[in-house]
């Protein structure tokens, strides 16, 4: 249960590099970042705030409020990508992963759409051939 007093953030890429201790030019070449939520913080909304993480392959969004996951095809190399405990509801955000070739492990779990899509899964899988 998130309180009232919790702030929702679209996030920028100055916002992750600031979270992340990066410098500008570490950006390109950086290839992991956790960003999980926090008490008071929670990411709502990705955008194209990773547009410059051009080689990332690890991303963990944990525990935030992340309900669309546009933004994430500009993640073209991503391996692993844990969304675990978000809001994702509807499985047409999954197809913004359709330009993430390489990922090989996804976590939703806690996500509506692990509860109310049973064959999620499938649908991930259709189009992901690495997991």
């Amino acid at each position: 249960v998130l309180h009232s007093s919790s702030v929702y953030t679209m996030i920028t890429e100055a916002w992750v590099r600031q979270r992340a201790l990066l410098q500008e030019d570490d950006v390109p070449t950086h290839t992991s970042l956790t960003l999980p939520g926090i008490h008071k913080d929670k990411i709502t909304q990705i955008g194209r705030s990773l547009e410059r993480f051009t080689s990332l392959k690890y991303l963990n969004l944990d525990r935030n409020s992340i309900s669309s996951l546009y933004g994430l095809h500009l993640c073209t190399k991503l391996e692993r990508l844990t969304l675990y405990y978000n809001n994702i509801t509807d499985r047409k955000e999954l197809l913004w992963l359709r330009s993430c070739p390489s990922i090989r492990e996804l976590d939703l779990r806690l996500n509506p759409i692990s509860k109310s899509d049973p064959d999620y899964r499938f649908y991930v899988v259709s189009f992901i051939v690495c997991i």
